[in-house]
């Protein structure tokens, strides 16, 4: 009976012992660099450090995770343009900002909203390009539609009906600029 739990005692300790008698590294252990994947930042230490895989295949494997990181992060799009939109008139944001700027910025600014409204003008300010929007002879206010797309503006007319989708910047802060002006980028003709 002794000699068996001396042979088992024996065996689990020549597991953990390479050739030289010296104790192998938890990384080097098959069994237990599967294991540490249940805790990442363990398992990536292992990875680093472990001779079980050869150093060209660690630095393929390193390049793809990079690689698929990469990609992930150049794809996505800004989060505020996949947020839930609000659908108003222009009129509606217009007299909420001539009402109380800092009521409207907490409606509105940095939300993605619809907003339906005719075209005042088109214009093109060196490389940008915009469309103000709102209802003439209502208020003094207007809204700037600033577009990625250049070739969406080509066949807007002004006194044309339009539904723009965009994300609301807030009022003009700009002193230059005409302080009765609420501005939004990221516009797309339509509410997609």
């Amino acid at each position: 009976m002794e000699n068996r739990k001396w042979w088992e005692e024996a065996t689990v300790a020549d597991q953990n012992k390479d050739n030289t008698g010296s104790k192998i590294p938890w990384y080097n252990q098959k069994s237990k660099l599967e294991w540490s994947i249940l805790i990442w930042p363990v398992f990536i230490y292992g990875f680093i450090k472990t001779d079980l895989i050869k150093k060209k295949t660690k630095q393929i494997i390193g390049a793809v995770v990079v690689g698929l990181f990469l990609i992930g992060y150049l794809t996505s799009d800004d989060n505020s343009t996949k947020a839930p939109t609000m659908n108003v008139t222009s009129y509606e944001v217009e007299n909420a900002y001539m009402q109380s700027r800092t009521d409207a910025d907490n409606m509105y600014k940095g939300k993605t909203i619809t907003v339906s409204s005719s075209i005042a003008t088109v214009m093109n300010i060196g490389s940008d390009q915009f469309v103000m929007i709102g209802e003439l002879n209502t208020n003094d206010m207007f809204t700037a539609c600033y577009f990625k797309d250049n070739d969406e503006l080509k066949t807007l007319r002004e006194g044309q009906r339009v539904v723009i989708t965009g994300r609301c910047k807030g009022r003009t802060t700009n002193p230059q600029a005409n302080p009765n002006l609420v501005i939004m980028d990221q516009c797309r003709l339509g509410n997609k």
